[in-house]
């Protein structure tokens, strides 16, 4: 499956069948994860059974069912940019799974975040999980339910600048056409992508929780499609890859 392929079939599952991982799935997913956590500096680790922690109406507001397998997104507490690389390096395991035929949900508040999942190094902090796993076919009523509600928040390209008379050059439309396929906590959409020049910025618009979240994984989104890298942090510098 392709790049692209995998940012078209991504979409939120919130229910999964009760059957583990398969193992070559899995073994390739933590092969993933070791590689993310050696080039960011990050500690991406797998959860076999975190059911605990989604278990009963309260913990995930009825919102998830059969929860079990996740990946637990965490790295060193004093990085500034910590939420920003778990977004963008996150993404790119959820696109895995993707194309290994799994499910995937990100998940910030809506599992119980007094449950001891794992043990946590000294100086470590746990911003988030992802729920992974094997998912029934067909949508629930519940999914195609909170689908068709987090749709009708969608902002569409009021989010995009560009001055006017000024031809956009096909990578950047990819790379937005790519963007807008980017999942945020509740399909806020909490940033602005303008061009200018040949000059990509992708800024916040507003600092709610996860947003910067939100930030790395569509930069992830960007890069996958457009080629090249943004530096870290709100409005961080787009480079070209030379000869792209």
């Amino acid at each position: 499956m392709e790049v692209w392929e995998q940012i078209e079939c991504r979409v939120s599952r919130r229910s999964y069948l009760p059957d583990s991982v398969p193992p070559e799935a899995r073994t390739r997913l933590e092969a993933r994860m070791a590689q993310l956590n050696q080039d960011y500096g990050l500690s991406f680790a797998w959860l076999e059974d975190g059911a605990a922690a989604f278990d009963g109406f309260g913990k995930s507001y009825g919102m998830f069912r059969g929860v079990r397998s996740l990946i637990l997104c965490k790295g060193p507490a004093a990085d500034p940019d910590l939420e920003e690389k778990l977004g963008y390096a996150g993404e790119l395991l959820v696109l895995e799974a993707t194309a290994l035929d799994l499910g995937t949900c990100w998940v910030g508040w809506s599992y119980d975040r007094k449950c001891p999942l794992v043990p946590l190094d000294a100086g470590e902090r746990l911003a988030l999980v992802i729920a992974v796993g094997l998912v029934p076919a067909d949508f629930t009523r519940r999914e195609q339910f909170l689908l068709g509600v987090l749709h009708r928040r969608e902002r569409g390209r009021g989010a995009i600048q560009a001055p006017s008379g000024e031809t956009l050059p096909d990578w950047f439309v990819r790379g937005v056409s790519a963007v807008l396929r980017a999942p945020s906590a509740r399909n806020r959409r909490p940033w602005r992508i303008a061009y200018h020049d040949g000059s990509v910025r992708l800024t916040l618009t507003e600092r709610k929780a996860f947003a910067l979240v939100d930030l790395g994984i569509a930069k992830a989104h960007f890069v996958l499609a457009a080629g090249g890298q943004f530096d870290w942090g709100d409005g961080g510098t787009y480079t070209r890859d030379a000869g792209e």
